[in-house]
């Protein structure tokens, strides 16, 4: 995941020169990713990132004071913004956590979690952009603090150096004005490092829930699927025990009915034979009468025994 490549946020942060048209920084809190520098004042519209304070030889401190002051609204204002900014994407890792707690408990549903997860992904991208920009932000106005606080160090110098350039009454209230508006933005810089340092733990701490997510996802998919081909199988196994018993059954009916058939043609086969045996009753019956007829007769016997001896032969 992208939001494991995060650096420790104590490091320092890498200057870039600047540029007119949006340099590219590549900012400590990814290793290779490089995105534009977009601060929340040119968003917003609400004023321009101030420029480096660049001191010239000749420049007398009322002007200087008169400058520092301005600065010093500028990045106060930056901080501000910067701070909005950090509650803005606090309140974006809320609605990520309440986005990962709805992915959890609709975890049952294969695709809509897979939908959940990538949703999460591109919430997770969004506020890595966010925190980038804003820790560009951040090295800006450390930067502007740094020029301040060496201006201020060689104004002081010059004004020593040159006594010309001191008026009545210009004593150590301005510096001690300056000093404490510095202090503030320190102290305002510190605060937005810890809540950066913590959304930086939140979105941490996120991406290993959204990666336990997904595992827990694939296995129950491995799981369903695993169950499916079991009852597939069993499926299987029973389809074909009853394919095999429809075909006993099939040959079982066809025996019987054949055996049926056969019972019919043996019945046949015993009407006829009753049939024949009475015929033959009857046949026989007729040789008997015949033959004691021939007996009455006398003289005719032998001719008429002739036929009856070949009929009782048939």
């Amino acid at each position: 995941m992208r939001l494991l490549n995060l650096l420790d946020p104590g490091k320092a942060l890498i200057p870039q020169p600047e540029s007119p048209t949006k340099p590219q920084v590549k900012t400590p809190l990814t290793t290779n990713r490089t995105v534009p520098m977009t601060s929340s004042a040119t968003k917003s519209q609400t004023h321009e990132p101030s420029r480096p304070l660049k001191v010239q030889a000749g420049t007398n401190l009322k002007d200087s004071d008169q400058d520092s002051p301005d600065k010093a609204v500028t990045m106060r204002q930056l901080l501000v913004e910067s701070k909005a900014e950090n509650s803005a994407l606090k309140r974006q890792v809320e609605a990520l956590k309440v986005e990962n707690q709805r992915l959890k408990a609709g975890s049952d549903g294969q695709q809509s979690s897979a939908d959940s997860t990538s949703h999460a992904e591109r919430r997770c991208d969004t506020l890595l952009r966010e925190k980038e920009n804003m820790a560009t932000e951040l090295w800006k106005l450390r930067q502007q603090v740094e020029e301040l606080m060496n201006s201020k160090s060689e104004f002081g110098s010059e004004v020593g150096d040159n006594p010309a350039n001191q008026k009545p009454g210009s004593g150590s209230q301005p510096d001690g004005a300056l000093e404490s508006k510095i202090s503030d933005l320190e102290s305002q810089v510190q605060d937005l490092q810890v809540a950066n340092d913590t959304s930086s733990a939140e979105v941490l701490r996120l991406d290993q829930e959204n990666q336990m997510l997904t595992a827990h996802i694939k296995e129950l998919t491995s799981q369903l699927h695993h169950d499916a081909d079991a009852e597939r199988k069993v499926l299987e196994q029973q389809i074909s025990e009853l394919k095999m018993h429809q075909e006993g059954d099939d040959e079982v009916r066809h025996l019987k009915s054949e055996l049926a058939q056969l019972r019919v043609d043996l019945k046949a086969m015993q009407e006829k034979t009753n049939i024949l045996q009475e015929e033959n009753v009857t046949l026989r019956q007729n040789i008997r009468d015949i033959k004691a007829s021939s007996r009455w007769k006398g003289s005719g016997s032998s001719v008429n025994n002739t036929p009856i001896e070949g009929t009782a032969g048939v």
